[in-house]
């Protein structure tokens, strides 16, 4: 019997991006149990059937890459999942268009992207951390450049070709920064861990702020660092990969705008 999957088809989740997914991931896990698509199948037929195979090539990340024959589930658990993904589109919309006016506002001038560094794996650095010695350092995965480059191109097709980019001396930042893709990298000691850095902290989140205050932004500036210290900048705790875009103030302070979301990374 031909396996047809209904409206929602594993294609449809696929596009809906890290927030989508997670929406439909816990309507998933909570109504549904370890099978997701529906077809109108039966039991022998669903093993092979086509829709099996978009479940595995789309990595929907909903348990096993199998059919399920949506006449034993109620209609309910249904119109319940159904929800979840217009709650998932809608959710990753709106995403979108914010992401599209900070863009717009990092690139129109007068604002400050403040990244943090791309998916590196782990946490702290090794006790032998080194400046200035990657192999001493906690560095970005693959997944963590690929990010890095995706981010590039999101910004060069939103009409940032060209930015002032300044990094922290850590490896993982100037990987980061370079990978971007959109001009020369200037080290900003400023901006280096404060978890290294704890009794320096606060001169050098001063200093931070003070620089910014400085700066002609007439050109995209973005500043690769890492997240304790935009939280301690202006108590906002990005995730790897997201853009905090800030703006100065008349009185000497930051105001953020928003934060610009970062590709997911397996």
């Amino acid at each position: 019997m031909e396996c047809r999957p209904v409206s929602t088809s594993c294609s449809a989740v696929g596009r809906l991006g890290r927030r989508g997914l997670s929406v439909i991931s816990f309507y998933h896990a909570t109504f549904i149990g370890p099978r997701f698509t529906f077809c109108e199948a039966s039991p022998e037929a669903l093993q092979n059937c086509e829709i099996a195979s978009n479940v595995a090539s789309f990595g929907c990340g909903l348990a096993q890459p199998c059919c399920y024959n949506y006449s034993v589930m109620s209609m309910h658990r249904l119109s319940i999942l159904l929800v979840g993904l217009v709650l998932g589109v809608s959710g990753v919309h709106t995403a979108q268009a914010q992401d599209a006016e900070l863009l717009e506002a990092l690139r129109s001038g007068g604002h400050v992207g403040l990244m943090r560094h791309s998916t590196a794996p782990g946490s702290d650095d090794p006790p032998r951390f080194r400046l200035g010695d990657c192999e001493t350092q906690r560095n970005l995965s693959e997944g963590g450049r690929t990010q890095a480059e995706e981010i590039g191109s999101r910004l060069r097709a939103s009409g940032i070709t060209q930015a002032r980019l300044f990094s922290s001396q850590w490896c993982r930042c100037l990987h980061t920064a370079e990978l971007l893709g959109l001009g020369a990298v200037e080290e900003l000691p400023s901006l280096n861990s404060l978890v290294t850095y704890r009794r320096e902290g606060s001169t050098m989140i001063r200093d931070t702020r003070a620089w910014i205050l400085e700066q002609d932004l007439s050109t995209p500036t973005i500043l690769v660092t890492h997240q304790i210290n935009i939280g301690a900048l202006v108590r906002r705790y990005p995730a790897e990969g997201e853009i905090v875009v800030v703006r100065p103030t008349p009185v000497g302070g930051l105001h953020v705008v928003g934060t610009i979301s970062a590709p997911y990374v397996d």
